[in-house]
This record gives C-alpha cells, structure tokens and sequence, in this order.
C-alpha cells in the first residue's frame, strides 16, 4: 500500500499492486500512466490535468473518487473495478474483466471483440458510444438501475453480446443499437429505445420496452404471459411462441 499523494511531473509508469491511500495528480495534461490493482482513495486527475492512462490489471480495483484519464483499459479476465465518482475518458478492453460505474462516464467504450462487461449504476449516464470494434457478440452492457441513459449509439461496428436491463424504473436508449440479446431483466424495467434496436428482444421479467424505431429480430419471454412491448415500426422476427 502506498499511503501520500502520486504525482507525475513526468510521463513515466506506476504499477500499484497495493493501492493508493490518496490522490493521483500530473502536473501535465496527457501525462501519467498507472497500472493499478486495489483502491485510490482520492482523486484520479483532474479534467484539465488528466493522466494518459489507467489499466486495470488481475484483481479487484476501486475508484473511490472522480478519474480523468485519456483512457483506461481493462487489462485482465480477472480485473473487477468499482468506480464511485464520475469516470472521464475512454474505456477499452483488452480482456473480458469489468467495470462498474457507480458514478457515470463521460467517454466512449469500445470492447474492441472482448466479452468483457461494462455495468452503470443507478441515476448515471454513459455520456458517448458504447462500441464493439472487434470480432461481433462481444461485450455486455448493464443497466442496474432506474433513469440511467446513455447518449450515443450502440454497437455501431459490430454488436455487442448482451445489453441487460436489470434494474427497476425508466432507461433511456436515444440511439440505434445492436446486441444479439437485449434483456429486459426485471419487471419494474421501464425502458424507452428511440433508434432502431438490431437483435433478439428477450423478457425474463414482467418488464416494459418501447421500441420507438422498430426492432430487427425476434422478440421472445423466458415465461408465458410476460413482458409488455409498446411499439412504433416493424419487427421483423416472430413475437413470442406459441
């Protein structure tokens, strides 16, 4: 453990296996690499004072406070990271581990064909795309929680995995968005897609979807007599089963 504040007046590498007890600053914007397994306490950069990079490495992490990086990567299967304050920058895999966004983020996501997970949390906004440049069916996006929205589109290049909405109250999906599953996963999930949703629709909870730009593909239940679809333009696959 490294207990003081780490500041980098030059453009060189920390790697903290043991965490921070404190802050992270740079006196140069885009300058900064730290390679972290356990908990900062403080701050992660500042929006003028942002580090180049954060990698997530084997093990639990933590973010207990606001990150401003050019970009941090997940970097290993086995990284879990918990970030409490407001994320910004670019989020990319490079494994499947994964994030939780308890804060937001203001950045794009790119899964880069890593079936890795990237979760936001309740009342947050991913604030840019969620894509996934790789090999297509990688990456999975959850929702945890009510009136959380992101603003961009989703898997723009090739679809994700899974897009999951496991919390109860309303999510917002402006943009077109392509997952081969879409998950409504519980039954007070009141999600509202604007654009055009590409991929199986599947309830496996009493859940609400409005597709407001049609749904390309099939829309299914994992129980009879539930999942309610509001709709606005075509599906061109089978809705339910008999």
């Amino acid at each position: 453990l490294m207990t003081g504040t780490v500041n980098y007046t030059a453009d060189g590498t920390l790697t903290a296996n043991g965490g921070i007890t404190g802050a992270v600053t740079t006196n140069a914007n885009n300058t900064g690499t730290l390679n972290l397994v356990g908990t900062v306490t403080g701050s992660v950069g500042t929006g003028a004072l942002a580090l180049k990079a954060v990698k997530f490495n084997a093990g639990a992490s933590a973010l207990s406070s606001t990150a401003n990086a050019q970009t941090f990567t997940v970097a290993s299967a086995t990284a879990a990271v918990t970030a409490t304050g407001l994320m910004t920058g670019a989020v990319g895999y490079t494994a499947a581990g994964s994030i939780t966004a308890n804060g937001g983020l203001t950045g794009n996501i790119d899964f880069a064909g890593n079936n890795g997970t990237f979760s936001i949390g309740t009342g947050q906004t991913i604030t840019g795309n969620i894509n996934n440049t790789g090999a297509a069916n990688n990456g999975n996006l959850i929702f945890l929680g009510n009136t959380s929205s992101v603003t961009g589109n989703i898997g723009a290049s090739n679809p994700l995995a899974n897009v999951s909405f496991n919390g109860a109250g309303a999510v917002t999906v402006p943009g077109t968005a392509r997952s081969a599953v879409f998950n409504v996963g519980n039954s007070g999930a009141i999600v509202t897609a604007t654009g055009l949703m590409t991929g199986t629709v599947n309830y496996t909870a009493d859940g609400t979807l409005t597709a407001n730009g049609g749904i390309t593909g099939a829309v299914t239940t994992n129980t009879n007599n539930t999942g309610t679809l509001n709709l606005v333009g075509p599906v061109t696959g089978a809705v339910g089963a008999s």
